[in-house]
């Protein structure tokens, strides 16, 4: 009824007073599910939302209060969004809450699903939010703590590909072996996921003068031929560089900003024949 929903928004409107007021600087407001009210109007998020920024001017707010605010928040897929955005995953992929190791262990994930989800997150330019579901004293679960800490030794030698602002590219779809991310100018990284045996790796698509190629990890230098369209990454080592995960990340600066074209939009790219005639 009227008279208890006015009393239920007022009292979070006094909760967030507090909380704006009494623990300093605050950088984030994460609201959590909207439900059961349908509408910004029905929780008076707009005049909470104010409130909050006049406490909080430096605030981003994230756009679970029936308002879009500050950035949004995929949940269970790290989808790319328009706008700032940030993926909402378990661990395990299947609860938020604590499970016990044998109810948790056919879902964990490892070191490498982790990290093929942070060049997802990368490569949308936006951020990876992952859940563990700590144990009831507070502890983390056994089973999180040798992949997280194998992900924190990989992005320690591949920190640059990952961290800082990054933005949206379609260059994903350039190998079936790699993934992307891209600094937004001239630099792209490959996430490698398979390494070939064969010493080199082909990528399709890009229109730009390469300048340079490199392993991220230690910057010893690959090298390559480009005919058009057509990168040819030659002499690799046979084995993947990166001993950590088996995941390695190549360095491409372009001359200048990568002009990419997708096989299936311009058929003449391949091989240099129109395959639609």
């Amino acid at each position: 009824d009227s008279a208890a929903r006015k009393r239920f928004t007022d009292y979070i409107q006094e909760l967030n007073r507090e909380l704006m007021t009494q623990y300093g600087k605050i950088d984030i407001l994460w609201y959590d599910v909207p439900r059961p009210l349908e509408s910004w109007e029905g929780w008076n998020s707009l005049e909470r939302n104010q409130m909050v920024r006049e406490l909080q001017p430096h605030i981003i707010i994230n756009d679970r209060s029936r308002l879009k605010e500050d950035f949004g928040t995929p949940e269970g897929s790290v989808t790319a969004r328009h706008g700032d955005w940030e993926a909402c995953m378990t661990f395990n992929g299947l609860s938020w809450g604590y499970l016990d190791s044998q109810q948790a262990a056919p879902y964990s994930y490892n070191a490498q699903r982790i990290i093929q989800m942070l060049n997802r997150a990368a490569d949308g330019a936006g951020n990876l939010l992952l859940n563990i579901g700590p144990a009831p004293d507070g502890s983390i679960p056994e089973e999180t703590i040798k992949p997280l800490s194998t992900v924190g030794k990989w992005c320690e030698n591949y920190g640059e590909a990952l961290y800082g602002k990054k933005a949206k590219s379609d260059y994903r779809k350039c190998s079936r072996l790699c993934g992307t991310s891209w600094d937004g100018d001239k630099t792209l990284y490959l996430w490698n996921w398979i390494w070939p045996d064969c010493g080199y790796i082909v990528i399709g698509g890009f229109m730009t003068p390469l300048k340079s190629a490199r392993i991220l990890k230690d910057g010893t230098s690959i090298e390559y031929e480009q005919e058009g369209h057509r990168i040819i990454l030659k002499n690799l080592p046979q084995n993947s560089p990166d001993k950590i995960a088996g995941i390695a990340v190549l360095k491409l600066e372009f001359e200048e900003p990568p002009e990419f074209a997708h096989a299936s939009y311009y058929p003449q790219l391949h091989g240099g024949h129109d395959l639609s005639k």
